[in-house]
């Protein structure tokens, strides 16, 4: 009797065992063809007929063997009674993945068209945690001295490229015999669009009601070194289409991720764990080895509010913005909101890294890299916003590099990267106000990048090199709209020369009133060796703003800036280079137009504006007269603020091009300064008098205006009579 009682407990995890591993054998160990098609795997593991708790005891150590260890109870907990039933002693039952999706579309009927997809990733992920955990016996087999062919191109092993190959094959057929599902599998997409090398690429699915985009083995090349991988999906509604072909499949499923109908990933590491939700909870699920069952382990899973923990790869750090960099230093220094050191926990496996923060809290990013990455690493579509939209369902939050909702952002091509982050949402709030008010990074949402390059268009077509001539009449009592903006230590000087790196000297009132002067300007004007000194951005980023960022225009007479080392050029916002140009001599004149064709390729959102200089004497210069009248015509500037540095600022004053003049002054003294050239008598030649001075927090404020333009006393924000309301122009 106690041998029918066990073969009874055995018999229908043999069965399962057979339909899901019944497979031909290859250098793995296993294939990616089953011999019985399955349309709907409805087998599962479940508790025996609740009798008694003793019972229920020794039919469990009856279906596992005498031998095996007892199950701990927390492991199997299933504390959502709405979908579990539990035995009249209150001992858990065990649920099944199978189980589970079963019960939960009887309560949910409008999810009953997705079990399908879900079941055939449950088998898959099964095959795929096998193969990732034989390959390294494979890569054994493979790795002799006879064989040459061990490494590709760039190192990776024979086994590791087999492997992505398979993982892709496993996925497609495990969806393939459901009987409803079709796809596109990736060596269609790659004849238009590449993915990243060494990646398996993207299975795109679809049935009667949804489309599907999963990224077989992500990470596959860290398996090597048995450093967890994982399978991501996501699944969107189909909508009304009676028929696709190709490319209307390819352009239906580029939808932002918050139109997923559910989303999830499993990985492959000291457990395999499959994650995911159905727009609603999150649910974990861990495979059981002794009984091949993803079992019930994170029931409705939730991030905590704040972790101690970030995730990032530093090596990249020369590259980031401003906004990151600043956040991270003040986590490891502990003088973020919490007061606490953050540790640094990195994987390099984009779903491990993310489940961590998942379970534990804390930030995960893969921001932009100017120098190797400038869109980021991951890929949008079947990456980042399936993660995001696990993570927001277990409470957390995903933002882009410009602060915005991840979820929110649509991509354009199949293969298109984002920057992203995501983790916990207090520590994301606070990683917001970095992202979009520090100096130095770039408030460069969709909806700023759309109004910014409406101002370009708007604008008219760049302009063609040739000669300009000036047709400025420098009217007494017209307005230029020049504003000079300075700021000094207190011997005058603008830098240290002897300092390796510029830093910002003066107080963050200051720099709010620089914001401020910023946001109402068409144009900010510096010259080459201001963006070559602080790399910077010249937006606006500290106040309220609904205009677009202004245009940077950079004064480089010989075009000798390497564009892609800076952020004016790569952050795709509107830029123009004044340079200088010599029309009569064709070697001049063919290297610049071969430099503006190499800009317009690389670079879209650069403009050249070249300029005949006038000559002083043996120095030849570019007229600010000139540049002003040009802006205006070519591009409609109409007000430009200049930052600097020092003899671009000289040279305006001293052609009396500036209109009004705001000479910052820091309560310090820099050690081997760098001197501006610039003082009282310098404005009062140029045509400027002194309106007013006072203290803005610890430093000093002077503005200096012409006689004949009524400009207000301050340069704050405020609504008393002695305030700037705006610094608008009248």
């Amino acid at each position: 009797m106690m041998m029918i009682l066990r073969f009874s407990q055995i018999l229908p995890f043999a069965l399962l065992w057979i339909f899901s591993f019944s497979l031909h054998v290859d250098s793995f160990g296993v294939s990616t063809k089953p011999i019985l098609r399955i349309n709907r795997v409805k087998c599962c593991w479940s508790a025996p007929t609740p009798t008694s708790s003793s019972s229920s005891s020794s039919a469990a150590e009856a279906s596992t063997g005498s031998t095996a260890p007892s199950f701990d109870p927390k492991y199997y907990s299933p504390p959502d009674q709405s979908v579990l039933s539990r035995n009249g002693d209150n001992s858990a039952s065990r649920i099944t993945l199978t189980r589970f999706l079963s019960q939960y579309v009887k309560d949910h009927p409008e999810f009953e068209d997705l079990e399908n997809i879900l079941l055939a990733v449950q088998m898959a992920c099964k095959t795929i945690s096998s193969l990732v955990s034989r390959s390294g016996l494979a890569y054994s087999i493979q790795n002799d001295d006879t064989n040459t062919d061990n490494y590709n191109s760039d190192g990776r092993f024979y086994s590791m490229k087999r492997l992505d190959k398979l993982s892709t094959t496993v996925l497609k057929n495990a969806l393939k015999f459901t009987g409803t599902v079709q796809m596109i599998v990736p060596e269609a997409l790659e004849t238009s669009e590449e993915p990243d090398q060494h990646q398996p690429g993207v299975l795109i699915a679809y049935d009667a009601h949804n489309l599907a985009c999963l990224d077989p083995l992500d990470g596959s090349g860290n398996s090597d070194a048995s450093i967890c991988t994982g399978t991501v999906f996501g699944v969107f509604k189909r909508g009304n289409t009676v028929d696709f072909d190709e490319d209307s499949l390819l352009e239906a499923v580029l939808q932002p991720g918050n139109e997923m109908r559910a989303a999830g990933y499993c990985l492959y590491s000291s457990a395999t764990v499959l994650v995911f939700t159905l727009g609603s909870s999150v649910y974990g699920f861990t495979l059981d080895p002794q009984i091949q069952e993803f079992v019930l382990t994170h029931d409705k899973l939730t991030i905590p509010k704040r972790g101690n923990v970030y995730s990032c790869n530093e090596a990249n750090s020369e590259g980031w913005k401003d906004g990151w960099k600043e956040y991270l230093r003040n986590l490891k220094l502990g003088q973020g909101e919490t007061k606490e050191k953050y540790a640094l926990r990195y994987v390099g496996s984009m779903v491990g890294d993310i489940h961590r923060t998942l379970l534990y809290g804390g930030v995960f990013g893969y921001p932009s890299d100017r120098l190797h990455r400038p869109q980021g690493n991951l890929q949008l579509l079947y990456k980042s916003s399936p993660m995001a939209f696990v993570v927001h369902h277990a409470g957390g939050k995903a933002m882009d590099e410009s602060g915005a909702d991840l979820l929110d952002k649509r991509p354009e091509r199949i293969h298109q990267k984002s920057p992203c982050f995501m983790g916990s949402p207090d520590d994301m709030e606070e990683l917001k106000r970095y992202l979009t008010r520090l100096e130095g990074d770039n408030n460069n949402s969709n909806t700023q990048e759309q109004a910014n390059t409406a101002a370009v268009n708007s604008r008219g077509p760049k302009p063609i090199l040739g000669t300009h001539t000036s047709t400025y009449d420098g009217v007494t009592g017209k307005i230029r709209g020049v504003t000079l903006k300075l700021a000094i230590d207190m011997n005058g000087a603008v830098a240290d020369v002897s300092a390796t790196v510029s830093e910002r000297f003066t107080c963050d009132a200051s720099l709010d009133m620089v914001h401020r002067l910023r946001r109402d300007c068409d144009a900010v004007l510096v010259g080459r060796s201001t963006v070559e000194a602080d790399d910077c951005t010249l937006t606006v980023r500290r106040v309220p703003t609904t205009n677009p960022q202004p245009t940077r225009v950079v004064l480089d007479s010989n075009l000798q800036l390497d564009l892609q080392q800076y952020k004016i050029a790569t952050d795709g916002l509107p830029t123009i280079i004044v340079h200088a140009v010599k029309c009569n001599k064709d070697d001049d004149e063919t290297k610049n137009q071969y430099y503006s064709m190499k800009i317009h390729d690389e670079f879209p959102n650069v403009s050249l504006l070249g300029i005949v200089p006038t000559r002083d004497g043996s120095r030849s210069t570019i007229s600010a007269r000139t540049m002003i009248d040009l802006l205006r015509s070519e591009f409609d500037i109409h007000h430009i603020l200049v930052e600097g540095g020092p003899r671009t600022a000289l040279q305006f004053l001293q052609e009396k091009m500036v209109d009004r003049a705001i000479v910052v002054q820091a309560p310090m003294t820099f050690k081997d300064g760098l001197p501006s050239n610039i003082d009282s008598i310098t404005l009062q030649d140029a045509g400027l008098e002194e309106i007013n001075n006072y203290k803005l927090d610890v430093d000093k404020v002077t503005c200096y205006s012409r006689p004949d333009l009524p400009w207000p006393s301050r340069l704050e924000d405020g609504n008393t009579s002695n305030k700037l309301e705006s610094t608008v122009w009248p």
